[in-house]
């Protein structure tokens, strides 16, 4: 029986805390964070290893946005094309999970 994470090209774990090496380095690979949504600043190693901690011990959230969408072959990169999948979530479900306090 093999494991639904591992497959032939990629195998998907949980965030160890020895992970904040490679943290660091995805944060260091210019051409990496040119291609990103958020830039994350330069930190120390000691704030690496607390994130990667947090990151490790940090409970599972779940599924909180829902697919709308997928557009077939829409992005090409390490010499193939991807789905771009369309992720969304109503004002209705983001107040049932974050309720506003009262001002």
């Amino acid at each position: 029986m093999s494991s639904c994470w591992t497959g032939s090209l990629v195998r998907l774990r949980g965030v160890e805390p020895g992970a904040w090496q490679t943290f660091k380095q995805f944060d260091e690979h210019t051409e990496h964070q040119r291609s990103v949504d958020v830039l994350r600043p330069p930190r120390s190693a000691e704030g690496y290893r607390v994130r990667a901690a947090g990151r490790a011990t940090a409970e599972p959230v779940g599924d909180r946005f829902t697919e709308e969408g997928r557009l077939r072959d829409h992005e090409f990169f390490s010499g193939r094309h991807h789905d771009l999948v369309v992720m969304g979530m109503t004002a209705l479900e983001f107040s049932g999970r974050h309720p506003f306090e009262e001002l």
